[in-house]
């Protein structure tokens, strides 16, 4: 009989036993034990989704299940993150799966996971480089050696992190990105401006695409704030990216941000957007269209803010944009703005 999970440290317990019982399944040789096995994995699989359901009832939802949801993931690819969970914090887990390096490949994913005729065909799409584990940052390849079916798959340790309960956004996020409070700010921004950027976010949340907003104007103009606004009404927060402060490395750092918006429900934020355009003279290469496949298909909340008369024609090209202008605030105006802070002039760790 499910209980309602108490700690998360309840629901680790259970995913390892799952886990376990999983891998020995595939060395299991005997009829009867493998019987006992299938009838135990069902047992245990029920048991976990009785006790988180328990657990949401009681208000106390535990982080890996708001993961589940957050992402929207299915029943499959909730199993592979239990298996490769299991693998990478039980000793246990890995003596059954005979996996001492604690990481799993796809094919072996694939055997597990895949085999029944109904979750055959979503093998592709669930596993592929853009789907919603690898394209969200929720597991990632150990190594690049070798077949892109044999290679060593493994968990990150952001979601090794939820389920012992830590709840902070990724370190690494730091260094060019901020999550922030929204607040409604008592501004007189054009209504027309106001209305586009509601009606683009409200658009992005519930149809999950649409063209992305663009905020022009000067540093400390009121363009975060318009923003802010419509995030409010939404119940988000700001994911805050200082695009100057990008890494090299850009994909896993575009991964990253979209993963901390989608589990902290913030809109994401791209913040001076101009800094994304090559430059000959200081030897900056051109990340607009980087950028613009990160994000094509992305389906939560998304919107730009750029220098004024800055150009944007070259940004978010999949899916169009909707160019805002919005011209300075009043002294008073500015004065609320920082008191409130939505300041632009303070600039995140990242800036700095």
């Amino acid at each position: 009989m499910p209980r309602a999970y108490r700690t998360v440290r309840d629901h680790l317990d259970d995913i390892i036993g799952l886990a376990r019982c999983i891998f020995e399944q595939r060395k299991a040789t005997k009829e009867a034990r493998l019987a006992e096995l299938r009838f135990e994995i069902a047992d245990r699989a029920d048991q976990i989704d009785g006790s988180l359901e328990l657990a949401r009832i009681a208000s106390q939802p535990l982080p890996l299940d708001r993961l589940r949801r957050a992402f929207k993931l299915e029943p499959q690819e909730v199993r592979c993150l239990y298996l490769l969970l299991g693998l990478n914090v039980s000793d246990d887990v890995r003596r059954s799966a005979g996996l001492p390096n604690g990481t799993a490949s796809l094919e072996l994913l694939d055997q597990l996971v895949y085999s029944s005729t109904p979750a055959r065909d979503k093998f592709g799409d669930q596993l592929a480089d853009d789907g919603r584990l690898f394209g969200n940052g929720l597991v990632e390849f150990a190594d690049e050696t070798g077949s892109r079916f044999s290679r060593p798959v493994r968990v990150t340790d952001r979601v090794v992190e939820l389920a012992f309960g830590r709840e902070r956004p990724a370190s690494e996020l730091a260094e060019f990105a901020t999550l922030a409070i929204a607040r409604s700010m008592d501004l007189q921004i054009r209504a027309d401006a106001r209305r586009e950027m509601s009606s683009a976010l409200f658009h992005h949340v519930e149809a999950g695409s649409g063209p992305v907003p663009i905020i022009r104007g000067v540093a400390d103009g009121g363009r975060r704030a318009v923003i802010a606004s419509v995030a409010y009404e939404l119940g988000a927060r700001l994911l805050l990216v200082h695009c100057g402060a990008l890494p090299d490395k850009l994909g896993p750092a575009l991964i990253t941000i979209k993963r901390e918006a989608i589990l902290a429900g913030a809109v994401i934020v791209l913040g001076d957007a101009e800094h994304l355009a090559g430059d000959a003279q200081l030897g900056r290469r051109d990340r607009q269209p980087a950028v613009d496949a990160a994000f094509a298909y992305y389906a939560g909340p998304l919107a730009i803010t750029m220098a004024a008369n800055a150009p944007s024609e070259n940004l978010m090209l999949s899916r169009g944009t909707i160019v805002i202008d919005v011209p300075p605030l009043s002294d008073a105006e500015r004065q609320i703005v920082r008191e409130q802070g939505g300041s632009e002039s303070v600039r995140n760790q990242a800036a700095k």
